[in-house]
């Protein structure tokens, strides 16, 4: 957490994957994990649905409803 450059860096101690995002003064470094994690998961459900959209078959129909099934109850 850099409060001067308003940035959240985290680093995953397993693969090495890097995320960061703008912070304020209020952030916690759960935020910027809570925003990773969000980020995360918006870009597999796009991937998913683009991969339905491009005719991947099977597989990529089988990711987009996982991803739709989690997401049902958002709306």
């Amino acid at each position: 957490m850099n409060y001067e450059t308003n940035l959240g860096n985290i680093k995953c101690r397993v693969c090495a994957a890097t995320f960061q995002c703008d912070i304020h003064h209020l952030s916690d470094p759960i935020d910027v994990y809570s925003e990773w994690i969000d980020q995360t998961e918006e870009l597999n459900k796009q991937q998913a649905a683009q991969a339905l959209d491009t005719g991947l078959g099977a597989e990529g129909e089988a990711a987009y409803e996982e991803v739709d099934e989690d997401y049902a109850g958002d709306d």
